[in-house]
């Protein structure tokens, strides 16, 4: 089975939400994603740290205060020492699964938000244990796609990117074997993607790219309709395309990682 890491992720700069408001977006978030797979339920999100040990609550547990709960889930520096100043946002972890299991399985979903920040905020959604096998019933297109709009439709991201961004999966079109690979871009083995209004604007994708306009103005972009699959010569090619199209629209910043672009306004 092949061991190919997907994930979505997404980021934004100064989005003005409160705990509560945080809270909030987090039960939209879930709500929205359950019918999307017997994986997405049974939903734990994981508490801030005491005395350097996790504790992993049942959605119903910490939504009996939601806003309390995320005010004490300060971004952490390390696990278990959090950020002095609430203005570097919260932190919410959460794990879906069919079982309701704590720990890590094939058919598990996790996802970290990090938001109410004055300055940097993202969303990193995933399926399965990362560097192992994964579950082919969760990493489907409609699944990834269904998820990637949820995301964009629930938090104020300018973009998000469905991808493979296992380090050790080297695409057909750059065979290495035996070696090391480091990522040559923050957007490469590109499979669907959002593009806000301003990002998308005079936005004319080529035919291989299947386009959907979202209600705000903006765009989903995806390089196939199937699992990616970074051995396959024409989904490599396809990506490149998509790839380029981010490079251009979202860019890059200093360090070579994904530039930050202000929390979108308006609906995605």
């Amino acid at each position: 089975m092949n061991k190919a890491t997907f994930g979505i992720e997404a980021s934004w700069v100064r989005d003005g939400l409160t705990p509560a408001g945080v809270g909030e977006s987090v039960l939209a978030m879930l709500r929205r994603l359950e019918p999307l797979s017997p994986s997405m339920s049974n939903w734990l999100l994981v508490d801030a740290p005491r005395d350097s040990e996790f504790f992993a609550v049942p959605l119903a547990q910490a939504t009996k205060d939601i806003g309390a709960f995320v005010e004490h889930s300060l971004v952490w520096k390390d696990f278990d020492e959090p950020m002095a100043d609430p203005e570097h946002g919260y932190r919410v972890i959460v794990r879906g699964s069919k079982s309701g299991s704590e720990f890590g399985a094939p058919d598990t979903v996790d996802i970290c938000v990090n938001a109410g920040s004055k300055w940097i905020n993202d969303i990193d959604f995933g399926t399965g244990l990362r560097f192992k096998e994964y579950d082919p019933t969760l990493v489907t297109y409609p699944i990834y796609g269904g998820a990637l709009e949820v995301l964009a439709t629930v938090w104020p991201c300018p973009w998000a990117l469905a991808r493979v961004w296992e380090p050790d999966v080297w695409p057909v079109d750059r065979p290495r074997p035996g070696q090391e690979r480091n990522s040559e871009s923050p957007f490469e083995i590109a499979w669907i993607a959002y593009l806000s209004a301003p990002l998308a604007a005079g936005l004319a994708p080529p035919p291989e790219i299947a386009s959907k306009p979202t209600p705000g103005g903006g765009v989903v972009l995806s390089t196939v309709e199937t699992r990616l699959d970074p051995a396959d010569t024409e989904h490599m090619r396809r990506s490149r395309m998509l790839q380029a199209i981010l490079e251009e629209r979202v860019g890059r910043d200093d360090t070579g990682r994904a530039a930050w672009h202000a929390a979108r306004a308006g609906p995605y």
